[in-house]
């Protein structure tokens, strides 16, 4: 029987994808294989992004593993947190910057949350974790924390080039960059995560 101490299930975001409906911008494609570990690859274009099937809604945790195929430009998480939309770059803005952005109105390159010397490595396998909790934002890179923002969400705002439609759901994005998104998936530590209906592909 399931304990109350019992950690709450992750919920797996690509396999339920409908390419097609959720690109924002950019060539995704779900790559062959096995229903359950299809990766999900993007053509390296500017602002390429894509809407996944979750809006979290309380304190959840989002994981990301990826491989930069090509190009020297930002891996993206687009995260929500107290109903405001907002994004975790990762080697941005050709400064191989880290960071929130925007946080107060303003990009990783001048706000509290910039790391800078984060230099992704193509062809090496990462793993971005955002922790988002009712007061703090934690953005992780494999083992390495990069980010602890004190936050409930109200001085987060979408940067434009990552910008989503609808302000509610997490997505992924790279900017003039091939990648592979090998897993992505979620999972509510309070509250929970609504899945909007998906076509699968």
């Amino acid at each position: 029987a399931a304990t109350a101490a019992e950690e709450p299930a992750w919920i797996a975001l690509l396999q339920p994808l409908s390419v097609e409906k959720a690109a924002v911008a950019g060539d995704w494609k779900l790559e062959e294989g096995a229903l359950e570990n299809r990766a999900l690859s993007v053509a390296a274009e500017k602002g390429a992004r894509i809407v996944l099937p979750a809006q979290p809604d309380g304190e959840y945790d989002f994981e990301v593993v990826f491989t930069r195929r090509t190009g020297v430009h930002s891996i993206c998480l687009m995260f929500v947190a107290g109903g405001k939309q907002a994004a975790f770059d990762i080697d941005a803005w050709g400064q191989h910057l880290a960071g929130l952005q925007n946080v107060g109105g303003r990009s990783i390159r001048d706000n509290a949350t910039r790391v800078g010397d984060v230099q992704l490595t193509n062809g090496k396998q990462y793993t971005a974790t955002l922790k988002v909790r009712k007061d703090t934002i934690e953005a992780w890179l494999d083992d390495r924390r990069l980010v602890t923002h004190r936050s409930d969400g109200s001085d987060l705002s979408p940067l434009s080039l990552w910008q989503l439609p609808d302000g509610k759901s997490l997505g992924i994005g790279a900017w003039e960059s091939a990648a592979t998104f090998h897993s992505v998936r979620v999972r509510a530590v309070s509250g929970s995560v609504t899945r909007p209906a998906v076509e699968a592909v």
